[in-house]
């Protein structure tokens, strides 16, 4: 039997069940469709290729990892499924929820920041940065001060013409490293390896009402300081959103896809509407709490 789910912005029907995205009671048709079927081990008229992704002249996408599977990305509206035999239910929905779900946006013509978000008073901050750069380690510690995760690594922006840019909900897997699963790991939190040969879990999220979509209050950058302090500068016009591809989840792929013109405008919208900041953050996790208490402060200066 089918389910619908609350997919980065969009209604997702899947007759797969999904763990690490919301459920919905919704009655409305979806607008992506995912199933289990037949897909080619390779492209006939690629156009692009990469290590694990190829796309075609007509913007359909291959994703294939040998242990878990491929998928095949149609139109931004529909996903097939061909799981590997030894794949596990974790292995799969890591990929979907990832790498799958920011081509499928990018199909979209979506902006798909490469930022993990929590909601704090009712305003979204969006964390971005480099690869290893500690965004989920710092939504986390934030999570545990008292804000919601809203959705972890990719964080979807609408803009709306009266509410402004919107931060959109997305996935609710978080996925830390050993040593920040020991220090933010709650009672009763389950801890699955998202990946075979990856030291990263992802946390099964409680049951409870699925986030919603909030206004965008503010993006903080995150760069790596080695000294024990934090400090956190607002950064003006262009610089605020490059280089662009630390800001844009996969950027690379958006560009093959034909995004690279819409990329740069919504950037550039986003940061005329939008404060940014830039964190430089410890590297230490036990000096977390004081990036923790930078981000406060900026989200109290914005309001």
């Amino acid at each position: 039997m089918s389910r619908t789910y609350s997919f980065y912005g969009c209604r997702l029907e899947s007759e797969i069940p999904l763990s690490f995205v919301s459920s919905l009671e919704d009655t409305r048709p979806a607008e992506v469709r995912l199933d289990s079927g037949n897909v080619p081990g390779q492209l006939a008229d690629a156009v692009w290729s990469g290590p694990v992704v190829s796309i075609d002249r007509c913007g359909k996408a291959l994703v294939s990892v040998g242990p878990v599977g491929r998928f095949l990305i149609e139109g931004g509206t529909k996903i097939t499924l061909h799981a590997a035999p030894e794949a596990v239910p974790v292995e799969i929905e890591a990929l979907l929820i990832g790498l799958v779900a920011g081509i499928l946006l990018h199909q979209r013509g979506a902006f798909p920041l490469h930022a993990s978000c929590v909601e704090i008073g009712g305003m979204a901050i969006a964390l971005t940065g480099r690869v290893g750069c500690g965004k989920s380690t710092l939504a986390a510690a934030l999570v545990r001060r008292g804000a919601r995760l809203m959705s972890d690594d990719i964080c979807p922006v609408a803009f709306c013409r009266e509410a402004g840019p919107m931060a959109l909900p997305g996935s609710a897997g978080l996925r830390l490293c050993p040593d920040a699963r020991e220090m933010f790991a709650g009672a009763g939190t389950v801890w699955l390896p998202y990946r075979r040969g990856r030291a990263k879990h992802v946390a099964v999220p409680a049951q409870g009402d699925p986030p919603t979509a909030r206004r965008l209050g503010a993006v903080v950058r995150l760069v790596l300081n080695a000294d024990p302090g934090a400090e956190i500068r607002r950064l003006y016009g262009p610089p605020a959103v490059s280089p662009i591809a630390e800001v844009v989840y996969r950027f690379r792929l958006g560009r093959a896809l034909d995004r690279t013109e819409g990329l740069f405008r919504d950037a550039m919208e986003l940061a005329a509407k939008v404060p940014v900041f830039e964190l430089r953050r410890p590297e230490r996790l036990d000096q977390v709490e004081r990036a923790v208490d930078c981000v406060i402060a900026a989200m109290g200066s914005c309001s």
